[in-house]
């Protein structure tokens, strides 16, 4: 009896020490993405902001090589321009647990809304021109049922 305890305890140990590597790869792998999407947001408002800011310096080197040479000014071009902005919100780590999907689900349509679990943060997603939510969860389908 003790030789198969002690077979149990060792595949235990075996099978939480694989859980452990397991969760510490999916903890790195998360951190990649989100160090990922940061850099692609960082990459994206740096070339909004140079394309913004070039296309101003050429017309302005361009007006000042122009006036430079004692010609009348005659552009019609418009110089004051106004600086485009828009607002982001993000939303991390949308869970799907049992008792949300369980609420959700309407029996008479075999249909689930989730949309009371945005009511609390619906006016910062609407007022927002750009919204990103990070899911965490699967759709698989009713053949898996997951």
């Amino acid at each position: 009896m003790k030789n198969f305890n002690l077979k149990r305890s060792n595949e235990y140990t075996k099978y939480t020490e694989l859980n452990k590597l397991e969760k510490s790869k999916k903890v790195k792998v998360n951190i990649l993405l989100y160090l990922l999407i940061t850099l692609f947001l960082i990459l994206l408002f740096i070339t909004i902001y140079f394309f913004k800011f070039n296309s101003n310096e050429k017309f302005n080197l361009a007006n000042n090589i122009s006036n430079s040479s004692e010609q009348p000014e005659t552009s019609d071009v418009a110089t004051n321009e106004s600086p485009i902005s828009f607002s982001l919100s993000a939303i991390g780590d949308i869970m799907c647990h049992n008792s949300q999907y369980m609420d959700a689900y309407d029996a008479s349509s075999d249909t689930y809304d989730f949309s009371y679990v945005f009511k609390d943060i619906e006016e910062y997603i609407k007022s927002a021109d750009i919204s990103i939510g990070n899911l965490e969860t699967s759709f698989a389908g009713k053949s898996v049922r997951i």
